[in-house]
């Protein structure tokens, strides 16, 4: 099986390497969709990032809840 690559058409999903890159794709993500993997990314980068803690955290993501309320 290790012979044949399963998925060796598609490519790679890079991964988010830091939580402000998360917080900026997240944001993004408020306004519009673009993709699954886009959803994807963003679930993973919250799995492996949860426990990162930015002391700015709040101030960087309190317009999301204003975004999301007029969204």
């Amino acid at each position: 099986m290790m012979d044949f690559p399963l998925l060796g058409s598609v490519e790679p999903i890079r991964p988010i390497k830091s939580v402000d890159e998360l917080i900026e794709i997240v944001g993004q993500t408020i306004e519009a969709v673009e993709s699954a993997e886009q959803i994807e990314r963003i679930l993973d980068g919250i799995s492996r990032l949860c426990d990162q803690k930015l002391s700015d955290f709040a101030r960087k993501t309190v317009p999301f809840m204003q975004r999301i309320t007029k969204l």
